[in-house]
């Protein structure tokens, strides 16, 4: 009876965790293209 409850947990945290870890690399990304604009 709890397995079902268990992979959904674990899907729910996997999810949060890639949702985290698009974002950190989104902005990473932003602050790599945003310092070789600025730099001559």
């Amino acid at each position: 009876m709890s397995t079902p409850l268990l992979v959904a947990l674990i899907a729910h945290r996997t999810e949060r965790n890639q949702c985290k870890l698009l974002i950190g690399l989104i902005a990473i990304g932003r602050n790599e293209k945003g310092g070789h604009e600025g730099r001559p």
